[in-house]
């Protein structure tokens, strides 16, 4: 409602400011100089859409945009002069709005709705648009029985301010508390010139875009200019708001009565042929001198129609590019193509003025362009279904596409690919049928396919879709050689019509995957004999991998409480193999009893993917469940490395409080890294999520330390080396080198902490900067740093990174920092104090050297106490 009331509230505002305009313009200036206006907004839409201007970089800005026209336009209201510059720069501001303000609108709410949302809201949106225009026409009329003309521009003023205080700001909002499912529309690259005029499809979209154009363009300058000559000038304002008023109710009458019904009817290319064909007589009558009435008659046919089926049918005609293609495209079209032939047809209207040609003239020209428009409309049809077809042969049509409404062609074309000897083809057409809502004109005969992947997916929507027409030929499916077609047709059918004699004779099929189908259908169903439970419990004691994960995929297609235990036993072999399918049965199922496992099975890198999934469809409770593991340092460190990332494709705000939480508790810092890794992915999917700045200063401390310690323990080590030669041996160039690495690797640590804390600062890009051969890039990125990051972490940060000595850098790091005199004292810190590998390696050299500091072996902590179920699971894979 917030989005209808935005766009509601911005069309009437143009349409009072637009009466305004039109009514002191031709007021106070000949009709002759409209066609420089026009090239003017031509030229200055083509400026904003190519630089970005106006904040339409990001819809989230539509309030602070939307203000700003109001204050423009209050600005030209107050400035009071009605000369003829003032009168020429309110107009080309005009159509700086009309450009600006529909783009951030639509940009935002395609950052706010998923596309499942748009495609049921985006009609009830857009109707905002031709009823605002109607009620801002009637608002109009009835101030300029009272008032003057130029007091519509503080009229329109003032409702821009209160749409974007209100609506537009409620929206804007909205866009900053995005659901996860939300899908926002990345912006696309700009399409070249060269790639758009060897597409010759798009060459044909992007002609009748600019002949439509040129068409209505010279159709507002005949109205406009026999409004001029015919009505006075006094009562310009209220002719045109009365005559904006009229053609926008025509509009919704249009959209809503006729629009649907003529795509449907008459296709894509025909329905676009109806407007050239309608304008033609009425230019045409102008043309011969009808006047004033053949020009309202003219406008009549542009405003009912324009916005409504041709904007629909233009929508469709980008329905079959790929995605990528139509998200490059469709921005070039529409700017470039609509404002090419706003200029195209202004060079026309100033080179009939300049040869003494009026406006039959013009009209006459409009009338070969309405021909010339019509043809290209008529001619679209071949290169349009063989888009359809293109694209259901590339299979690019992603789950939940937003698509609107086949007409009856592209509808016959996507049955026709039904037929398909392309099995990809095929499948396409299918999952479009469905996105269409269409499931009940597919066929059951496709389950004769010879192809297995279309028989297995038209088997799964049977039984999704719970249809009853095909069980005549379920028999013959029961029957064939393939033991998944068997299992998928058995599981079908009993969902279709259960019937215990199908599922008990299936009991004696020779494939495993069946008879387990069988089983746990008959446990679905309600039966609970001793011998059904026997035989599933011979499944799951099986020694055949293929058989265990059998019963597993028959599980999770059809699952039950009754296959808690089950699950359990099949879970604790430890074969990756028979378990792929066992996540995804629990996570059917949600049983709290299958969290510990799944959190085991993090560390098997062939179940990670499939457990994450599962514990994503627990939701807080497995989220809980991983913020108590991430806590406890006795499981296995191949299990907890990966939890962080788990944890940070849970909702944002909550996954951000888990891991700060523990970013300042961890002590492995390997899991600190991955820690930070999840905030990173979160920071860049979720810009708005709220990060603790305390926390985030603490652990830059710590990592900061951390690296300081590397550099010293380094600078220490060559400084005892250089004091004796005996003391540069393999494990002391080892103990350097990986001294080095750790050094590097905190200070990249606490580069992505930085990230975290200054996310508007591109702290990725300064890092690479430090590293680069150019030493002015270097000076950049320290200046940078050097402004970005307050004490008492600057100055240690800037001797990190710097490009002196190490003995100097670490001089110059605040704070007392005295080198190890004694090499002994040296390695026994290090064994003391560092990593599991610095340990050992240290030890290592000090027992090559003959001191006594430590085992030269560091074992990791041994999996001990609790006998956690997370711990039985990690460590048996």
């Amino acid at each position: 409602m917030a989005a209808f009331l935005a766009l509601f509230g911005s069309l009437a505002a143009h349409t009072i400011l637009e009466t305004g305009r039109d009514a002191l313009f031709l007021g106070r200036l000949p009709a002759q100089q409209l066609p420089w206006m026009y090239l003017a907004m031509a030229a200055l839409a083509v400026f904003v859409a190519r630089a970005r201007a106006g904040g339409l970089a990001s819809g989230r800005r539509l309030p602070a945009l939307t203000v700003a026209c109001a204050v423009g336009t209050l600005a030209f209201w107050a400035a009071g002069s009605e000369g003829p510059w003032s009168l020429r720069a309110l107009y080309v501001w005009t159509g700086l709005v009309a450009t600006v303000l529909p783009v951030a609108f639509w940009l935002l709410l395609s950052e706010i709705f998923t596309i499942a949302q748009a495609r049921r809201l985006y009609p009830f949106i857009a109707l905002a648009s031709p009823l605002g225009a109607m009620v801002g026409a009637a608002v109009a009329r009835v101030a300029l029985s009272a008032l003057d003309a130029r007091h519509l521009i503080a009229g329109s003023a003032a409702i821009l301010l209160l749409t974007a205080l209100g609506p537009s700001r409620c929206t804007s909002v909205a866009a900053r508390g995005l659901s996860r499912d939300a899908l926002p529309i990345a912006g696309p690259r700009p399409l070249e010139s060269q790639q758009l005029w060897r597409h010759a499809y798009l060459v044909r979209v992007a002609g009748l875009v600019l002949l439509s154009t040129i068409a209505f363009t010279l159709g507002d300058y005949v109205f406009k200019s026999a409004v001029a000559e015919a009505v006075e000038p006094a009562r310009l304002g209220t002719f045109f708001a009365t005559a904006y008023l009229l053609l926008n109710a025509l509009a919704i009458l249009v959209q809503v009565l006729l629009s649907g019904s003529a795509m449907r009817l008459l296709g894509v290319d025909r329905a676009l042929a109806v407007l050239p064909l309608l304008v033609l007589p009425s230019a045409l009558g102008v043309a011969l001198g009808a006047g004033l009435a053949g020009a309202v008659l003219l406008k009549g046919v542009d405003g009912a129609l324009r916005a409504s089926l041709n904007r629909v049918g233009i929508e469709l005609l980008f329905v079959p590019l790929p995605v990528a293609l139509r998200a490059a495209a469709k921005p070039a079209i529409d700017v470039f193509g609509a404002r090419g032939g706003q200029a195209l047809a202004s060079a026309v209207i100033l080179a009939a003025i300049a040869w003494g040609g009026g406006t039959r003239t013009i009209a006459a020209t409009a009338v070969l362009t309405c021909i010339a428009w019509a043809l290209v409309a008529l001619t679209l049809r071949p290169l349009y279904l063989s888009g359809f077809r293109a694209a259901l042969e590339r299979r690019f049509l992603p789950d939940g596409a937003s698509l609107p409404s086949l007409d009856l062609r592209s509808f016959e074309a996507v049955l026709a690919a039904l037929n398909s000897r392309d099995d990809g083809e095929v499948l396409a057409a299918l999952e479009l049928l469905l996105e269409q809502g269409r499931d009940r004109v597919v066929p059951a005969l496709l389950l004769h396919h010879p192809s297995k992947p279309v028989v297995l997916r038209m088997l799964q929507v049977l039984t999704e879709r719970r249809r009853t027409d095909w069980l005549p030929i379920a028999e013959r499916l029961l029957r064939h050689d393939d033991p998944e077609i068997r299992a998928a047709a058995l599981r079908a059918q009993a969902t279709a019509k259960p019937e215990q004699r199908l599922l008990l004779s299936a009991l004696e099929d020779a494939s495993p995957l069946v008879r387990a189908t069988a089983l746990v259908g008959l446990v679905a169903a309600g039966s609970d004999s001793a011998d059904v439970r026997h035989r599933i419990r011979e499944l799951a004691d099986s020694p055949s991998v293929s058989v265990r994960a059998a019963l597993a995929e028959a599980i999770e297609r059809q699952p039950s409480p009754a296959f808690e235990e089950v699950l359990l036993q099949l879970a604790r072999s430890h074969d990756a193999r028979a378990n792929t399918r066992v996540p995804g049965a629990m996570a059917k199922l949600r049983s709290p009893a299958f969290l510990p496992t799944l959190v085991g099975w993090l560390g098997v890198r062939d179940l990670r993917d499939e457990a994450r999934r599962a514990l994503l469809a627990y939701g807080t409770q497995a989220l809980d469940t991983l913020d108590e593991a991430l806590a406890d340092p006795r499981l296995p460190a191949r299990v907890r490395e990966h939890i962080p990332r788990t944890i940070s494709l849970f909702p944002p705000q909550r996954a951000v409080s888990v891991l700060q939480r523990h970013l300042s508790a961890e002590q492995d810092g390997k899991v600190r890294f991955k820690i930070l890794r999840g905030l990173g992915r979160i920071a860049a999917d979720h810009p708005d999520v709220r990060y603790d700045d305390a926390l985030l200063r603490e652990a830059a401390s710590r990592a900061a330390a951390a690296a300081v310690e590397a550099l010293h323990f380094r600078v220490s080590l060559i400084r005892g080396a250089g004091q004796a030669a005996a003391r540069i041996t393999p494990a002391h160039r080892l103990l350097v080198s990986l001294l080095r690495d750790k050094e590097r690797h905190r200070v990249e640590r606490l580069f992505r902490i930085l990230q975290l804390r200054f996310r508007s600062e591109d702290l990725r890009a300064i890092h690479r900067g430090l590293g680069n051969a150019d030493r002015r890039v270097v000076a950049a990125s320290l200046e940078l740093l050097r402004n970005l990051v307050d004490d008492p972490l600057r100055e240690t940060l800037m001797a990190l990174v710097d490009d002196l000595p190490d003995a100097e850098r670490l001089a110059r790091i605040p704070g007392e920092r005295r080198l190890e005199a004694d090499y002994r004292d040296l390695l026994a810190s290090m064994v003391e104090t560092g990593s599991s590998s610095l340990r050992s390696l240290a030890a290592f050299h000090a027992r090559e050297l003959g001191f006594e500091v430590g085992d030269p072996i560091i074992l990791p902590p041994a999996v001990v106490g609790r006998g956690s179920r997370i711990q039985e699971h990690a460590v048996g894979h």
